[in-house]
């Protein structure tokens, strides 16, 4: 946590950043200027646990986040690899933007949509699954999960020695595959998307303008390498890009969920209504 517990340089550093981003948020708030306050889920609302059903929002982190949502010109959304009908049953928020696998389908407060591209993606995507599904089969532990626009393989509970070769013969598969891929490591699993030139990046830069547009300013919290490009985009912006633990970099940085959720709870003190 930033407060109490931490001590150091580490804990001050913290301590700087929660209040940097909480007085850009007055100030843009203060001057009239919407708050788009975007938030990715695994390792940064929730942490990381053994199986991804049993990271489920603590109660005090959503009620946060349905207050934050509740307030006027304020919109609060979550990105993450999940995909969207998982998502929305794990958050069970209402009027909140859910964006699902990695950007290929959303859910902008009851108005549904998917990339153009869907319907080749869930083609190249079932065919990979069925051949990714063989190959993982013989490490234990190991699965192959379909989100019908995206896969990820996970490895949580595969022995240490056996990821390397798991990897390996994951490679063997994709590097043989007709259509272009891309890779993204995740905490304990590789998410693999068709490659179509849309990420979560892209994903948060197509909010900024659906939502409420140029005058908007941006949050974005995340975790890990799939994270990055959506960091990236909102330092572009010139928005609040924080990142959550060490894998990836941003402006901010925050050491774990519970830092995140200390940043929700003051958020929801500092902005009226």
């Amino acid at each position: 946590m930033i407060s109490g517990q931490q001590s150091g340089p580490g804990a001050r550093a913290c301590r700087d950043h929660l209040a940097e981003v909480l007085k850009r948020c007055r100030e843009a708030y203060a001057a009239g200027r919407p708050l788009l306050l975007l938030f990715d889920y695994d390792g940064t609302l929730v942490p990381v646990r053994p199986r991804p059903e049993l990271a489920k929002l603590s109660p005090a982190t959503r009620r946060r986040l349905a207050r934050l949502a509740r307030r006027p010109q304020v919109a609060v959304g979550i990105i993450s690899a999940r995909s969207l009908d998982e998502l929305r049953r794990m958050c069970l928020l209402e009027g909140v933007l859910y964006v699902g696998t990695g950007g290929f389908q959303w859910d902008l407060f009851g108005k549904t949509g998917t990339h153009p591209q869907a319907h080749e993606v869930r083609r190249t995507v079932a065919a990979l699954y069925r051949r990714l599904a063989e190959v993982v089969a013989p490490f234990a532990g190991a699965w192959v999960e379909n989100k019908h626009f995206a896969l990820a393989v996970h490895y949580r509970q595969v022995p240490e020695e056996r990821i390397a070769p798991l990897h390996a013969a994951l490679a063997s598969v994709l590097d043989g595959c007709p259509v272009p891929v891309r890779v993204v490591p995740a905490p304990k699993a590789l998410e693999i998307y068709p490659d179509v030139g849309w990420d979560k990046g892209s994903a948060v830069r197509w909010l900024a303008q659906e939502v409420f547009g140029p005058e908007a300013l941006v949050l974005y919290a995340g975790d890990a390498a799939n994270d990055q490009p959506a960091l990236s985009a909102v330092e572009a912006l010139g928005g609040l890009p924080v990142a959550v633990g060490t894998e990836v970099h941003a402006t901010y940085a925050f050491p774990d969920p519970g830092a995140i959720d200390e940043l929700l709870a003051a958020l929801d003190a500092l902005l009226p209504g």
